[in-house]
């Protein structure tokens, strides 16, 4: 997009942001959604949301994925930062959900793997 003040030349928008028809001002998409390259008109044309495992802070050009550890679910949302996955689950980078480590493995929150427990030891679903 771009805009003008009055009496000016139109300049163009800085990236991840948009404006209207005849407007003054840029404005930022909102989190959870990136501007679409030479998109023009309202937010609803110009700014579409980041997939899942991804996210996004206002006025961003480009999503990102999530760091390991974390994740985002649903294209939806408007996340502007991913979720920590909790204590016994896991998660990759750009994750769209954490997975539950198996039977005689646990993690810590925000973990990328699940560590077997000790010869001798042992830990039980409840206890996660």
């Amino acid at each position: 997009g771009k805009y003008s003040g009055e009496g000016e030349a139109c300049s163009v928008c800085s990236a991840g942001q948009y404006s209207e028809a005849g407007s003054p001002l840029c404005s930022d998409c909102s989190a959870g959604k990136r501007i679409i390259e030479g998109g023009t008109g309202g937010e609803s044309s110009v700014c579409t949301n980041c997939a899942s495992g991804k996210f996004s802070p206002a006025g961003a050009s480009i999503c990102t994925s999530c760091d390991a550890g974390k994740y985002s679910s649903s294209p939806e949302s408007s996340d502007d930062v991913c979720v920590d996955c909790e204590a016994g689950k896991f998660a990759e980078q750009g994750s769209v959900a954490c997975s539950i480590c198996s039977a005689g493995r646990y993690s810590s929150a925000v973990s990328t793997s699940c560590t077997s427990c000790s010869p001798g030891k042992y830990i039980t679903d409840d206890a996660i």
